[in-house]
């Protein structure tokens, strides 16, 4: 039989614990593990006389850890060496109809070495400010059942701020904050 037309869906619920840790030197750990079970279900209105709905469990593993340890720091500089990798197996059961069982694995490693320069000023209205701009260089590598893939990466990244006025004194009436970063 060819592909199944209709409605798919999908659920699953999972948890996800995580634990970290980092010293005062600048050195960190975390790890992560994950659970998930769900279902598949296809709505075929041409086949739905014969078959029915069509439905399978569906079951989710991974595993993820990583760490830094600061290699130069000197004033409000710094360069940490990174590494993480992640291991997922996702699982679809067989129903005897026309959901066949599938499997699949997928894992990623990545080691990289980023900087990152932390600068302060002074504003008249807010007093003293810190700011964090960052760089990083690295090499990634993902695998699994489809996918190898081996490439080097860059980014970088710097603090932003936004702020909307309205209003004939140009009050705000929102503003926010946040990192803007680039990555290849």
């Amino acid at each position: 039989m060819g592909p199944v037309e209709g409605v798919h869906r999908s659920w699953m619920a999972s948890v996800q614990p995580y634990l970290g840790w980092s010293s005062g030197s600048g050195a960190r750990l975390w790890g992560a593990l994950g659970y998930g079970v769900g279902e598949i279900e296809i709505v075929d209105e041409a086949l739905v006389e014969h078959y029915g709905r069509q439905r399978s469990g569906s079951e989710l593993r991974a595993v993820a850890a990583g760490g830094a340890v600061r290699l130069v720091s000197g004033g409000a500089a710094w360069v940490d060496l990174k590494g993480e990798g992640q291991a997922t197996r996702y699982e679809v059961d067989e129903n005897g109809d026309l959901i066949e069982g599938l499997s699949v694995r997928t894992h990623r490693l990545r080691v990289s070495a980023e900087g990152a320069k932390e600068y302060t000023r002074s504003t008249m209205e807010r007093g003293w400010r810190r700011r964090r701009s960052w760089s990083s260089l690295g090499r990634r590598g993902r695998g699994g059942d489809a996918l190898h893939a081996v490439r080097a990466g860059a980014g970088g990244g710097a603090p932003v701020r936004a702020r909307v006025a309205s209003g004939p004194a140009g009050r705000g009436v929102g503003a926010g904050r946040g990192r803007l970063a680039a990555r290849a």
